[in-house]
């Protein structure tokens, strides 16, 4: 049996790791809420960006600019995990559709080379991995690294002869849930071009442009690359906190379990001691007042 001092102990410790657990999951609730609006003033960008596409596209997109060589079987996976634990089956969510999809695609005869987003998933790769990025801390960080990601693109792509990358992350679907989706990142495929240039526009008149059309589309395309690679950061990110926050609230109701388990066992522990004292005490009397009747 434990003794008081061990059980006080073991008491503090908990509080303590109690303390800690409350303060990570409110912070991943803070972070969660950081993560959403980051992913929400996207919009009105996103629409502009979608605007000027259709302005390019309109009479044009049939030409399918961007096409790349149909002899390239290489495909390129960038797969988005954590550099941190204490969140769930985040990451192995994200690696079991990665290796489903990098399987899928060598049955199809196409070597696989992956970019990752987070030590853990990382140090899961066991061949084919071309470079790692580091995680952003805050919504602030995500833009540069996305920037690096966009402009070294073309270069990954000619060099291991990619003819498809696809984004692996995990997607919030609810405010508590999430899931882990394949985004296809590259080539755009006809039904893209078709949505573009097909559309009708909300007035009367396109806009003009005096740039070549080709080179203007390429502008708005990496302002697109860019956006779903921030989309896809910020997602992740967020679904990494609801995850944690998931674990945290487990967490914490174990401690509570604990340290109420503690408690009882400790004042059941000083109930036994001041019971035997009051005994021995009782005990002493009674030894006393025989000793006095003689």
């Amino acid at each position: 049996m434990q003794t008081q001092e061990v059980l006080k102990k073991k008491i503090r410790s908990a509080t303590e790791m109690f303390s800690v657990v409350k303060t990570m999951k409110t912070m991943a609730a803070v972070n969660i809420r950081q993560y959403e609006l980051a992913v929400a003033s996207l919009g009105d960008f996103f629409k502009t960006l979608e605007m000027g596409l259709q302005a390019v596209l309109k009479y044009r997109w049939k030409s399918r600019p961007l096409q790349r060589d149909g002899r390239k079987q290489a495909t390129g996976l960038i797969v988005f995990g954590s550099d941190q634990g204490m969140c769930g089956q985040f990451n192995e969510l994200a690696i079991g559709l990665a290796s489903l999809t990098a399987a899928e695609q060598k049955d199809h005869g196409r070597d696989v080379f992956f970019w990752t987003i987070g030590d853990r998933v990382a140090v899961q790769i066991e061949q084919g991995l071309d470079r790692k990025f580091e995680l952003p801390g805050s919504v602030k960080g995500i833009t540069a690294i996305v920037q690096d990601m966009v402009l070294a693109l073309d270069d990954w792509m000619k060099e291991k002869h990619l003819g498809k990358i696809y984004c692996v992350y995990n997607k919030p679907i609810s405010a508590s849930l999430y899931r882990a989706h394949v985004m296809q990142l590259l080539p755009l495929d006809a039904q893209w071009f078709q949505q573009y240039g097909e559309k009708s526009w909300p007035s009367r008149a396109i806009p003009l442009y005096t740039l070549p059309w080709q080179d203007l589309f390429r502008a708005l395309f990496g302002q697109y690359l860019f956006v779903a690679l921030f989309r896809a950061f910020a997602e992740s990110l967020a679904s990494e906190n609801i995850s944690r926050l998931a674990s945290m609230q487990a967490a914490e109701k174990n401690i509570e379990e604990l340290i109420e388990r503690l408690n009882a066992e400790f004042n059941q522990q000083r109930q036994n001691a001041i019971t035997e004292e009051l005994l021995d005490i009782i005990s002493g009397f009674e030894a006393l007042t025989v000793s006095a009747e003689k």
